[in-house]
């Protein structure tokens, strides 16, 4: 630690610098405030997109199961690789209150017409056409809940990040520069002591030589 320089120029430097950590604490606290209740919103609404998820995976697997009573795995395969336009992402970022999150969205429709799956509706294309809708569901369901716990993830860290940077304007930066400031507030009140009784005294001597 570096010595303090007792003077009131430096009194008012630290009495400065802890005002500054008292406005920062209080835009820290307020930062993780907003970022909880935020990050509580997304948890519960990550819930209801999870079980939505759990669901279509289960109907998903189901409209499976039923189409391989009627199809081969091969036809199957080539009816999937038939699709036109395959389904892509695009990235973007979002800031939220200084935390920028990766949003993941759908570059192009995810769910498909039957006419750019490349098959017909006659027969068992009319199974093969409800599985392939089931399970485009299910994958706009999955990235629903991939881009919310990206953004969960993040939320979390900059939480954590931000209450140790509170807990050490309030534990430490703070504490000390207060302890500082009394430091030298006593001491430069001694040294108006030391200077009153170093002048009574040259008057003293001042008196006493007249006389």
């Amino acid at each position: 630690m570096a010595e303090l320089i007792i003077n009131r120029t430096e009194l008012l430097n630290i009495k400065n610098r802890l005002d500054l950590a008292k406005v920062g604490h209080k835009l820290l606290e307020d930062k993780r405030k907003k970022l909880s209740n935020k990050l509580m919103e997304l948890l519960e609404k990550n819930q209801d997109f999870r079980e939505e998820m759990l669901k279509k995976y289960k109907e998903s697997v189901e409209k499976m199961k039923t189409l391989r009573v009627f199809e081969y795995d091969r036809y199957i395969k080539s009816s999937a690789y038939a699709i036109k336009n395959k389904p892509s992402l695009k990235i973007s970022i979002e800031n939220i209150m200084g935390v920028f999150i990766p949003e993941i969205k759908e570059d192009n429709n995810i769910k498909k017409e039957t006419t750019e799956r490349g098959i017909g509706i006659a027969g068992t294309d009319g199974i093969l056409t409800e599985t392939a809708t089931c399970y485009e569901e299910l994958v706009e369901s999955i990235i629903n809940v991939a881009a919310i716990e990206t953004t969960i993830l993040r939320l979390l860290d900059e939480i954590e990040r931000t209450k140790r940077r509170e807990k050490a304007l309030e534990d430490k930066i703070i504490p000390d520069l207060k302890k500082d400031i009394a430091f030298i507030k006593f001491r430069l009140e001694e040294q108006d002591r030391e200077s009153i009784f170093i002048r009574k005294l040259v008057k003293k001597k001042k008196i006493a030589g007249k006389s």
